[in-house]
Formats: structure tokens, sequence, C-alpha cells
């Protein structure tokens, strides 16, 4: 794992006397807050409207797996962090969307992946006056990104792929072609070999790969459709073991420029009514699981 969340819990645990799980818990709700609050400003930016700002923000909050972000776990400083790099980018805020990428990138590995819809966007600034300055959000994110290798590399005499290896070991898989780990699931269903957390990674997964076509065709920023596909594109590639999309239902959490166009669409009473009424009683059941240790995510 990538150090930057670690540091911060060891930091509020030694400050303040604190068990590391508690101060965890402390340091994930307080980067929720905050991360809901970028997240609302970057759909503003994005939209310029209030009411779909607000009703992302609540479906965001009211998703089956948002239980996470309250949890000992990467998502809320991740959301944090990546909301942040969206939103200062989008305000041509250059230095501090380097400065956010590369802390999200020493929150998650996968925090390297906003390197390509930074390029994207920056590659496309039209003002000729400022067009090198958005690779500055591309040159800090890539910073962030190759400050854990390094260390590895240079203090621990690690190759600077070793996180990407126990990454890949730690869930017993690798990489294939995108969508072969969704046909291997499916294989699993139709045996009849699945758990019930693999039902859940495959409608997860199949659902935020569908909602790829609303948002391509959104008239969002290219920085949001890029970023959307990145992501979706390493979740389609990335296969574990025995459960080829293990996590996908916390993973599809970085997902959130379809909370933006599921929020135009909720403008519809039956639509936003459907989002809700199915998104709170798969939240109960799952944060129950979670707490019963039916199964950890």
């Amino acid at each position: 794992m990538p150090p930057l969340y670690p540091f911060l819990i060891r930091s509020v645990s030694s400050t303040f006397n604190l068990s590391t799980l508690t101060a965890g818990i402390l340091i994930g709700n307080l980067a929720y807050l905050l991360g809901l609050f970028a997240f609302y400003h970057y759909v503003l930016e994005e939209t310029r409207e209030e009411d779909v700002s607000r009703r992302a923000l609540f479906y965001l909050a009211s998703f089956p797996t948002s239980f996470f972000f309250l949890a000992a776990y990467t998502e809320p400083v991740f959301l944090l962090f990546s909301g942040l790099t969206l939103l200062t980018f989008l305000k041509k805020r250059w230095v501090c969307s380097g400065i956010f990428g590369g802390a999200a990138a020493l929150t998650r590995l996968t925090g390297t992946l906003l390197i390509t819809p930074l390029a994207a966007a920056a590659f496309l600034t039209k003002q000729a006056r400022a067009r090198w300055k958005p690779w500055l959000s591309v040159v800090g994110t890539a910073l962030g990104s190759a400050l854990f290798p390094l260390y590895l590399w240079l203090s621990v005499d690690k190759p600077p792929w070793a996180p990407l290896k126990m990454q890949t070991a730690r869930f017993h898989g690798g990489f294939s072609f995108p969508g072969m780990n969704v046909l291997h699931a499916l294989e699993k269903v139709i045996r009849g070999q699945a758990l019930i957390a693999d039902y859940l990674d495959l409608a997860f997964i199949l659902l935020f790969t569908l909602l790829i076509i609303p948002v391509v065709n959104s008239d969002l920023s290219l920085l949001s459709k890029v970023y959307y596909l990145s992501f979706l594109l390493l979740y389609l590639t990335r296969e574990a073991g025995t459960q080829p999309l293990l996590g996908s239902t916390r993973y599809v959490l970085v997902f959130l420029p379809a909370f933006i166009v599921m929020a135009k669409a909720g403008r519809n009473p039956k639509v936003n009514r459907l989002v809700l009424y199915v998104s709170w009683p798969l939240q109960l059941f799952m944060a129950g699981q979670f707490v019963l240790w039916g199964w950890i995510g």
C-alpha cells in the first residue's frame, strides 16, 4: 500500500494516543466530509447546476457501498484527493491539481491513473498563453506516483514495480483482456459456483460499464470522461483468482462522473425514486454483511 494513509494513521495514533483503528476511522470520517465537499464543488464546476450537484452528492452518499467511506479504508482519502484534483484542474489551479493528484497517487496505486485524464485535458488546452501550465498538474501527479516506487528501490532495495507485484499477489490474480473478468464471473454464475459477493460485484461492474454511454454522450469535460474511461478500463482488465471481480462493489466508488449523469437523470422523479429505493435497502444489507463479517469488500 502507498504510504500516505498509513503515515496519517500512525501520526494521529501517536499524537493523540489512539489505537491505529480508531485513528484510521477518524481520518476516514474527516476525509469523507471534506471529500463530499470537494465532490459537490466538482459537480457544480462541471454542471453549474446546484440541484444536480446536491443530487449527485446525495446519490454518492446513498450508494450501497458508501459505508466504506466511514471505515478504515483508503476510499475516503482517495475520494478527497481525486475530487480535489479534478476540481482544481477545472478551476485552472494547475499547481494545486498536481499536488492533490500526487497525494491521490500516494494514497492508492490506482491514483497514478489520474495522469491520463490530466494529460489529455492539458494537451487540448486552448489557452495559448497558458498552454504549458496545465502540465504542472501532470508533473505533480507523476512525481507523487514515482515517490513510493523510488523509495522502495533506493531505500529497501526492491524493484520499482514491486508495489504492483505485491498488489497483484494480494488478490491472487493479474490482468487480462478487457472484459474477460466479466465473462469469467458470468461463467461462475452460470455454473452455480458464485457467492453473493460475486453476484454483487458482477452487477455493479455491469452497471458502471453501461453508464459509459451516458457519460461519454454527456456535456461533461474531457477531463471527466477520460477519468471515467481510465478507471473503467482498469477494472475491466483486473482479474482476481477465484473471484474474478473481487472488490468491485467498492472500487466503483471512484466513478464520480457516473453520479453526475445519474443526478441529471434524477430530475425525473421516477428515476430519482428508482435510484434511492434501490440504493437504500442494498446499503442496509451490505453494511450489515460487512459488520457481521459476511464479506469485507
